[in-house]
Order: C-alpha cells, then sequence, then structure tokens
C-alpha cells in the first residue's frame, strides 16, 4: 500500500531532480554529480568508482520502483471484491423513486402512497405502507441494504441524504429522501442521525446535473462533520452518472474512501429480486499516488 498522501517522500523523484535543480539540496547533489564526471573525464579512479556506485544505486531503485508498482497494479487488477469496513457516517445519492411492480407505473398511484408514508407521523405507519409502495423492489433498496451493513456491525451513527428537488413537473428524489428518513426512523426509531435537507447550514438539495454544486456539498460534508475523513464513506451506488462522478471527485483527497452496492442486475441494470446485495469499497489511493 502506497502512502496516503501525495505529499510522502519520494526517493526516485529526488534523484531524478537532482539533474533539474528545484532546491538547494538538489543543487549540492548536482554539484556532486558534476564533480565526479570531470574526475571520471580525467581518468580520475574516484570518478569511475563513484559515477559505478551512482549507476548501481540508480538500477536498485527503478528495480525496487518497478517491482511496487508491478505488485500494485496486481491489486487493482484483482477480481476480489473487498467489503468497506464500517463506518460511522455514510453519505447516500439518491434517485427519484421507482419500482419495478408493473401496478406501480401510474405516477399518480405511486404519488399518492408515497404522500401517505410523508404525510404521516412515523409512530402510525405500519410494515403494509412499506409494502404497498413495494420497496424491498424499488431502486431505493440498495440504500437500505448500505444502512443495514454499517449499521449491523455496530457503527453507524450518521447518514447524508443528498437528493434533488421537485421543480415543477420534473420529479426530483426530495421525497425519496423523505421516504428514506421515514423508513430509517420506522426500522430503527433514533439510533440514527439523518440529515436530508440540510447539514450545519448547507443545503443538501442540489439540481441534477449540478456536479459543481454537489462537490462543494459532499467537500462541506467531509470538512464539518465530527468524524475524521477516513471514517466516512460515501455510496455511490445512487444517483444519476453525473452526480456519481461529482461525488467521486470530492472523494479524491487522501483517506476518503467510496463503496457501491454490488449485486447481480437483469439487463437492464436494475438489481435482481434473487440473490445478496452488499457494498464494495473502492479505494482510489493506490491508483492515485502511484509512482
Amino acid at each position: 500500500m502506497l502512502p496516503s498522501s501525495p505529499n510522502h517522500f519520494n526517493l526516485k523523484s529526488f534523484i531524478r531532480n537532482i539533474f533539474s535543480p528545484k532546491s538547494p539540496l538538489d543543487f549540492l547533489g548536482l554539484v556532486f554529480i558534476t564533480t565526479l564526471i570531470n574526475l571520471l573525464a580525467a581518468g580520475n579512479p574516484i570518478g569511475f568508482l563513484g559515477t559505478l556506485a551512482i549507476a548501481l544505486i540508480w538500477w536498485q531503485i527503478n528495480l525496487k520502483f518497478a517491482q511496487q508498482r508491478q505488485e500494485q497494479l496486481n491489486a487493482l487488477t484483482g477480481v476480489e471484491k473487498k467489503p468497506p469496513e464500517a463506518a460511522p457516517g455514510l453519505i447516500l445519492l439518491l434517485s427519484p423513486y421507482s419500482s419495478r411492480n408493473p401496478l406501480l407505473k401510474s405516477p399518480e398511484k405511486l404519488n399518492h402512497l408515497l404522500n401517505k408514508i410523508c404525510q404521516t407521523f412515523v409512530k402510525d405507519l405500519t410494515e403494509a405502507d412499506f409494502l404497498a409502495i413495494d420497496l424491498s423492489n424499488s431502486n431505493l433498496w440498495p440504500q437500505i441494504k448500505a444502512v443495514d451493513y454499517h449499521l449491523s456491525q455496530g457503527k453507524l451513527k450518521e447518514v447524508w441524504l443528498i437528493s434533488t428537488p421537485t421543480i415543477n413537473e420534473i420529479q426530483g428524489s426530495d421525497t425519496t429522501a423523505k421516504i428514506l428518513e421515514t423508513y430509517l426512523k420506522f426500522k430503527y426509531g433514533n439510533q440514527l442521525q439523518i440529515h436530508f435537507q440540510g447539514f450545519k447550514g448547507q443545503t443538501l438539495l442540489v439540481e441534477d446535473g449540478d456536479y459543481g454544486k454537489l462537490y462543494q456539498i459532499i467537500n462541506y460534508i467531509f470538512q464539518q462533520s465530527d468524524y475524521k475523513d477516513d471514517v466516512i464513506i460515501a455510496d455511490i451506488t445512487g444517483g444519476t452518472k453525473m452526480m456519481s462522478v461529482a461525488l467521486a471527485m470530492a472523494c479524491i483527497p487522501p483517506k476518503r474512501k467510496m463503496q457501491y452496492m454490488d449485486s447481480k442486475r437483469d439487463w437492464e441494470g436494475n438489481p435482481l429480486k434473487t440473490g445478496e446485495i452488499k457494498p464494495v469499497v473502492i479505494d482510489v489511493d493506490p491508483i492515485l499516488y502511484l509512482d
């Protein structure tokens, strides 16, 4: 595993910089090598031995880094999918609610059932209300399983729900966020602190396609939460492709991690009813800091 910071000391880069000095130390290295070359040109044995020693050191360094690079590339191209470590903080992207149940293809009927849940006190809801919207076969189920995974290991404390607003007749995922918040409270009570409209003065609503704003929101969560970056995980399963890319960009800084909910899917890319849905960690540090 490479150091988790791009600012770590790199011996190979240091030696490379000697021939293009960027610091006083680099300049001294250039003077030393130039002196050896002059001695070699004059037939001095010290110049010959010194130049040979530097050549051997350079060869060893290149060999070491070539082996390290190959090991890291082998790890990256491996087929093994690893689950993430349980996290206290989880960021979820949400899409407008949808179900594969043909009886819920009517927007009017589906919206009526969704609004009923949103407008009902949690204590007055029953399992039948969530069965009516076919929750376990909806596009919201992977996010629910993501929460289940981290909470079942006794770690999860806070969840941030990133959604899009409903504007005129364009359905956003704000209703989906409310449904998820309600279901999590119905199932887990007050075990979780759920943020779905705002967080410390920052809205969690972002218009679909505004990836710049989404990047700012995700970055704000990492910076303003009470957790270190390496104990918050962002799930890229939900949301549009552009939103997933923006979330991934916000997770580029060292120690920030992502996950996706892996499952067997049909030809349209929807999770199959049979089969387990489980999280897979995405750690980009070995790629970004490969040298």
